[in-house]
């Protein structure tokens, strides 16, 4: 998974919030469910993971 707080990694927007795989914008790095569409469900994952240390 991700790990979001690292310096120098990409950051989730709300503007990639709804976009699907073949629409502008969309990174897969952002699919954390693989389902193709950045989505609630991605939220919900990344939300469960904040702040958690590997």
């Amino acid at each position: 998974m991700a790990r979001w707080s690292s310096p120098g990694t990409k950051s989730p927007t709300a503007a990639m919030f709804g976009l699907s795989q073949g629409d502008a914008g969309f990174d897969a790095l952002f699919d954390l469910d693989g389902d193709g569409t950045i989505g609630f469900s991605d939220f919900l994952i990344f939300a469960a993971s904040f702040g958690v240390s590997s």
